[in-house]
């Protein structure tokens, strides 16, 4: 996986969190503290140097990152496509969630 990929989705992460909490100018720095203040272990550098491709993570931090968002490692190797859907559906709350369950059901019964 590139630094650009890993960079873009993180991005789109972060920016689906920022409209998720009602905050748009949610900063880097207070992104990190929320992030650490959940159990994830990442610094403000670290995060700022995935978000602008400076650095790529290692998969401990891909994967704190990850469970943050609620998202799949897989997140970062998707194609656009998918890579969007799956972010939609980890931004679901319950009912979403089991539209999504009932759907693939009616997929799996085909």
């Amino acid at each position: 996986m590139s630094r650009g990929r890993v960079s873009e989705r993180a991005q789109e992460l972060v920016a689906e969190y920022q409209q998720r909490v009602g905050e748009p100018e949610l900063s880097t720095r207070e992104l990190s503290r929320r992030m650490r203040a959940s159990g994830v272990r990442i610094t403000h550098g670290t995060l700022q140097n995935v978000l602008n491709g400076a650095t790529t993570p290692d998969r401990s931090t891909l994967r704190a990152i990850c469970a943050f968002f609620g998202v799949s490692e897989y997140y970062f190797d998707a194609e656009p496509r998918s890579a969007e859907i799956m972010g939609r559906i980890g931004g679901l709350d319950q009912e979403g969630l089991d539209a999504i369950e009932r759907l693939l059901a009616d997929l799996d019964d085909r």
